[in-house]
């Protein structure tokens, strides 16, 4: 079971609450069966020796992963307010699994990240995706836009309408992103630029708060997430 952490915790908690401890602490049951995530398994089996070539790739692929996650959930605890809550690599179902790199709940609305932790030239033009002038066959964008619209549906089958937004980050540091198509309520960006969109998002709260808008209900976005969360497809298999 997880509980709820302060800043002061590892980024390898499924969820990360920076400020006051809500009053009832929400339990959320992430384990799985195999008590280890397929990250940790390739770490420990790598220690090991016991990884072949395909295998040292993945867990290379892995790394880099959850390396742009824990920079991108740094940010959010460095330059945001102490009262947003933080989630990460949630799996959920909505007519089939996605899962969520990082969710922010701020106190008006929700924010929904997909994280790249890509080095090099990002382009989308003509519904195209397109790295370093080459044709890639998966495409975050609509992988973004996909979990943005699955969040949206499990919310509002809990009869709970709430704003949210979505994000594409790209974390490597030498990343460029040229996005020639319009794409609707999707902010793309870098990891250079993240800043001053946790002060915007920050700001456009404030804004809201001052006119007396509803603060989300943590307690119950939680439990409803919960009910939609699922194992990761993603487990450790014999090598």
């Amino acid at each position: 079971n997880v509980r709820l952490f302060s800043r002061k915790f590892d980024i390898n908690a499924n969820y990360i609450y920076r400020g006051l401890i809500l009053e009832e602490v929400i339990e959320m049951n992430i384990d799985d069966g195999l008590g280890c995530s397929l990250l940790d398994f390739y770490r420990e089996m790598d220690l090991r020796g016991a990884l072949d070539s395909e295998k040292q790739a993945e867990l290379y692929r892995l790394e880099r992963g959850a390396a742009g996650e824990k920079l991108v959930v740094d940010y959010l605890e460095e330059f945001g307010p102490d009262d947003w809550l933080t989630l990460t690599n949630l799996w959920l179902y909505e007519y089939g699994l996605f899962e969520v790199d990082c969710l922010l709940l701020t106190e008006t609305a929700i924010y929904v990240f997909e994280i790249k932790n890509y080095n090099g030239d990002f382009k989308y033009a003509n519904s195209q995706c397109y790295f370093s002038d080459d044709v890639i066959g998966h495409n975050p964008i609509s992988q973004i836009q996909r979990c943005k619209v699955n969040l949206q549906n499990i919310l509002l089958q809990a009869d709970m309408r709430v704003p949210v937004h979505a994000l594409l980050v790209f974390t490597g540091d030498h990343a460029d992103i040229d996005i020639q198509d319009y794409i609707e309520d999707l902010t793309v960006l870098t990891i250079n630029q993240l800043r001053k969109r946790i002060y915007s998002i920050a700001e456009d709260e404030q804004i809201k708060r001052g006119r007396g808008e509803h603060r989300l209900n943590h307690d119950k976005i939680l439990r409803v997430l919960e009910r939609g969360k699922r194992p990761s497809p993603y487990q450790p298999k014999p090598l």
